[in-house]
């Protein structure tokens, strides 16, 4: 395996807590479930660019988001919908665009993996892991239409639950993993086989499209959120066993994703 270790930047960076996306969790849930469906040309065109498996790094953008020089993506973690519906990736007042424009430039990039530095490649692949989860994660859609529109965020209102003020957004990014399933929750694998009940026609229907048509459907499914609860609510347990589904099926369908989109890159 190659290892990269760029000393100069690493120093400089911010380690941040893993609250952002999906949590820790959620994140490892949807590379565990890539890995398993990886042909083994793609596993080994992969490994000779990553020292550690997948798993290991579905975390790695949000531990490095604040340090320079990543603090330009931090943008890249979510995908605003437009008033039409559909995925329109004009958050940044700057013009680089969120998550799916970023993603589609990403892998635009990887298709000629063979002829681009070892260090763009490492890095692209650390930010592909992270970001297909991410713009599938509920909390990650920002809807146009909703108070605050596409740059402040509505999901930060505040409800109780378990006894605290916990805003909307933390609540699916961690919570809906932990809780909706607390006996799996410890073991990324237990959770991964749990999710990962499908046929390989099944797989491949779900894996079908491209990013700007996977945000447009993550957005059809996860804007009734916003009718689930308001800020001030109370809510508990109950909530997951009623809405939880929304969780599973967004976790399943990013690591099918993934799993197609590195098999696609590195299987050649």
């Amino acid at each position: 395996m190659k290892r990269f270790f760029i000393a100069t930047l690493t120093l400089t960076l911010c380690v941040t807590q893993g609250v952002f996306a999906w949590g820790g969790h959620g994140h490892k849930i949807v590379a565990a479930i890539a890995e398993k469906h990886l042909t083994p040309r793609a596993q080994k065109n992969i490994d000779l660019y990553l020292d550690q498996s997948i798993v290991s790094y579905a975390e790695w953008m949000d531990q490095y988001r604040n340090g320079t020089p990543y603090e330009i993506s931090t943008w890249w973690h979510m995908i605003t919908i437009g008033t039409d519906g559909k995925p329109c990736g004009t958050i940044r007042p700057n013009g680089d665009g969120d998550g799916i424009p970023q993603m589609v430039r990403i892998v635009n990039e990887l298709k000629t993996w063979r002829q681009q530095p070892d260090s763009l490649v490492n890095l692209n692949l650390k930010w592909l892991i992270h970001m297909v989860a991410d713009n599938h994660c509920p909390a990650h859609i920002f809807f146009s239409d909703l108070p605050g529109g596409p740059t402040n965020r509505y999901g930060w209102f505040r409800l109780n639950y378990k006894g605290k003020k916990t805003p909307y957004h933390g609540l699916w990014d961690v919570y809906s993993v932990s809780d909706s399933h607390p006996d799996l929750a410890k073991d990324i694998y237990a959770y991964r086989d749990y999710l990962d009940r499908y046929s390989k026609e099944e797989r491949e229907k779900i894996a079908a499209g491209d990013p700007y048509s996977w945000g447009q459907e993550s957005g059809n499914a996860c804007r009734p959120m916003y009718e689930w609860a308001k800020p001030n609510d109370t809510i508990d347990a109950s909530f997951w066993t009623k809405y939880g589904y929304l969780a599973e099926d967004q976790l399943t369908k990013a690591g099918y994703r993934l799993a197609r989109l590195l098999n696609e890159l590195f299987d050649n």
